[in-house]
């Protein structure tokens, strides 16, 4: 026994893991993590928990993207974010149903990111009333209709295409020198003439 012990001892150690092994691990982990915790609806998920639809949520901001959240957009939710909600992003998710007519009445939202979804139905008419909306991401649904009218004067970002959008560019957009029409090439009509 003691033989063998002392050949143990004076074996070398195994190489240790080098550092780039040590790190690809770890990264993976954390893939594996974030993947995992990814998932849910818009009223039960792992980042804001029920708090979206029980009424208990007052941030000004609802950041889901890219979280594989499934399910409808209740609306209630909106409903119970109408008095202070600057963003809504639940882009790049498997949301489905269509975009609740109540959203029109998030009267401070800026910024509203829903593309890449499977999202129907017509954008909501009073949406075109939000004055300081200045992102609407909209490409890669099933959304139809056209782009309702109204004080968009600040929006620089409106992204249609992949979508069954129709009709014409309501004149009022582009008054922002930073307007962006490159992903609107999918819409018919004359373009205003402070955008080109």
């Amino acid at each position: 026994v003691l033989m063998r012990l002392a050949s143990a001892a004076s074996s070398p150690a195994p190489p240790a893991p080098s550092r780039l092994a040590r790190t690809s691990t770890l990264a993976l982990l954390l893939l594996v993590g974030s993947v995992e915790s990814y998932q849910g609806t818009i009223c039960d998920n792992t980042q804001y928990g029920t708090s979206l639809c029980d009424g208990t949520f007052w941030g000004a901001e609802v950041v889901l993207d890219g979280q594989r959240i499934s399910g409808t957009i209740p609306p209630h939710m909106i409903n119970n974010a109408r008095a202070g909600l600057t963003k809504l992003h639940l882009d790049n998710n498997e949301i489905s149903g269509t975009l609740p007519p109540t959203t029109g009445e998030l009267s401070i939202l800026q910024q509203l990111r829903l593309s890449n979804n499977d999202l129907s139905g017509i954008i909501p008419p009073h949406l075109g009333g939000i004055s300081g909306l200045n992102q609407l991401w909209l490409y890669s649904n099933k959304i139809s209709g056209t782009i309702p009218p109204g004080k968009l004067s600040l929006l620089q970002q409106l992204w249609p295409s992949n979508n069954e959008i129709s009709g014409t560019i309501p004149p009022e957009l582009g008054g922002n020198w930073s307007w962006d029409i490159s992903a609107c090439t999918d819409l018919s009509g004359t373009v205003p003439s402070q955008l080109n």
